[in-house]
């Protein structure tokens, strides 16, 4: 379980403030065509956040701010930088870990909610406490497809799917919203380019070969909800199982 003492010291870190050009994009109100557009060149935005050149020792590995700021906080910043170009409005960021996207985006007052397996009344507490919003909400991946709702975007940025659950994981997200913002493996990738039922937008790559995807769904794809995820623990992967 991450606790919030580890959002709380996320939240606090000057290295992991959002940009002036970011909070200056706030949303007056949570609706289409209020949203103020993020007038900047990404690329050259979040190369301010990327950990200055240092000689290396031998033996000397990266601290913890190097290896964020590379790894989560840059792709979060590009992740709200699609979300405010495209004006999407309603945000559901599956299995959330800590939540530092999530209570950057509610910074920025996008209408983003956070799903994870297990969630106590202290992590619920500091995000009503900061936004008077419960956005944090323990919910199971296997039951996102009875979810009653609908979405302008859902983010999933666990990346180890096999082909078969990576395809349900498609059908299932295309009942619930138009767009979705993916962390996926090469293979995956690979397939992707293939498939007739999904348009990619766009997409980034992190230094380290992290892929993430910006994706269209232009129809609803027939679900079949008997299988549920589970994870391999022999190869890491999440396959689909009967249930």
């Amino acid at each position: 379980m991450i606790s919030n003492n580890n959002l709380q010291r996320l939240i606090e870190n000057e290295k992991f403030q959002l940009p002036e050009e970011y909070l200056c994009s706030r949303a007056k109100t949570k609706n289409k065509g209020n949203y103020q557009k993020i007038n900047i060149d990404i690329d050259s935005l979040v190369k301010r956040y990327y950990p200055k050149a240092r000689f290396i020792r031998v033996g000397e590995n990266e601290t913890f701010d190097e290896l964020y700021a590379k790894n989560a906080f840059i792709p979060y910043l590009r992740i709200l930088d699609i979300i405010k170009k495209h004006d999407l409005i309603t945000c559901l960021h599956i299995d959330c870990g800590v939540g530092h996207l999530l209570y950057l985006a509610r910074q920025m007052n996008i209408d983003y909610f956070g799903f994870r397996n297990k969630v106590t009344s202290k992590e619920k507490q500091l995000f009503i406490d900061a936004f008077q919003s419960d956005c944090l909400i323990q919910f199971e991946m296997n039951n996102l497809y009875k979810l009653n709702h609908y979405f302008d975007v859902i983010i999933y940025l666990t990346s180890n799917y096999d082909e078969i659950s990576f395809k349900q994981l498609l059908r299932i997200l295309s009942n619930k919203s138009k767009y979705a913002i993916l962390n996926i493996n090469k293979q995956n990738y690979y397939l992707l380019k293939h498939y007739k039922f999904v348009t990619e937008i766009e997409s980034f790559t992190t230094n380290n070969s992290q892929l993430f995807v910006f994706l269209m769904f232009p129809n609803k794809l027939n679900l079949d909800d008997s299988y549920s995820f589970n994870m391999n623990n022999q190869n890491n992967l999440i396959c689909l199982n009967k249930k």
